[in-house]
């Protein structure tokens, strides 16, 4: 985590328990305040923007292992101002996304990368039950879900060869997430790239999403990743694969997707960034 002014470490609690069947379980809690309202894990990746009425927020992390083959990491990140507003983000690798103790907990999965997939739960969850009826609880999960659509990756270009303006030098591309107008699917794509939406007179050709380097001058119709969703394998289709031999097709529930890319200025890393957005399509 950055901030201009860590506080204090408040806490770090350790713990070991061996369970029946010989079943490993760790856990590890640790307390820091932070001045900031904007929120990074360097670790895993990501950025969450706080609203100012939050104030300064405090992180608590618990890591645990069942065995050597699950691993979930909890950050619940509170308001200093007022406990009551709070969000917890969980981290786990995608293998495990179908565990019971993924399943069984009331959460909303934020997005997937290649790895990771990355859950959200939060103050405000049961607003309107009993005793939960007053306003204030329907505002805090408003915004609770208006701070987890703040939520971006951010990628280490190291593991996927530096690309930035053709260096060497590790950095890092901060990424935003987008969802089609139907809400069926969901990418990452660098945030200082922009996205339009194009209709055609075809009718199997439902939607064509692309995805271009700002400002737009520079590379609209140059250098574009797209993603074209049919509803049946037409002339349509039949031409885009055509004018495009590299291309990825996803199929889900009777819709084709096709992503393709156009790369005339700079090839190398609208490849790249091509590779970036199909690893992380994900049907909602």
């Amino acid at each position: 985590m950055k901030s201009n002014t860590f506080k204090i470490v408040l806490a770090v609690i350790v713990t070991a328990i061996i369970v029946s069947g010989g079943v490993y379980y760790w856990h590890q809690s640790k307390s820091v305040e932070v001045s900031s309202g904007k929120y990074e894990n360097s670790k895993y990746g990501f950025t969450l923007n706080f609203p100012k009425n939050w104030g300064e927020i405090k992180e608590e992390v618990e890591n645990a292992s069942l065995g050597s083959k699950i691993d979930y990491h909890n950050f619940l990140l509170t308001s200093m101002v007022d406990p009551q507003r709070y969000i917890k983000i969980q981290v786990l690798k995608n293998e495990d996304v179908d565990a019971p103790f993924v399943v069984d907990n009331p959460q909303v999965l934020i997005t997937s990368d290649s790895t990771h997939s990355y859950y959200y739960s939060g103050a405000g969850d049961s607003a309107g039950k009993p005793g939960m009826e007053d306003q204030k609880y329907f505002d805090i999960q408003k915004e609770v879900k208006e701070v987890s659509e703040t939520f971006a990756l951010t990628l280490n270009i190291e593991t996927n060869e530096a690309i930035i303006s053709g260096s060497n030098d590790a950095s890092q591309i901060r990424t935003k997430i987008f969802t089609n107008t139907s809400g069926d699917y969901s990418v990452n794509y660098p945030a200082d790239w922009s996205q339009g939406v194009n209709g055609a007179p075809d009718p199997l050709l439902i939607e064509k999403v692309y995805f271009f380097r700002s400002p737009a001058e520079q590379s609209k119709g140059f250098d574009t990743v797209n993603i074209t969703k049919f509803s049946s394998k037409g002339a349509s289709y039949e031409e885009l694969l055509e004018q495009n031999p590299d291309y990825i097709i996803k199929e889900s529930k009777g819709m084709i997707y096709v992503l393709t890319y156009s790369n005339k200025n700079f090839p190398e890393e609208t490849r790249k960034i091509f590779e970036l957005i199909s690893d992380s399509f994900q049907m909602n």
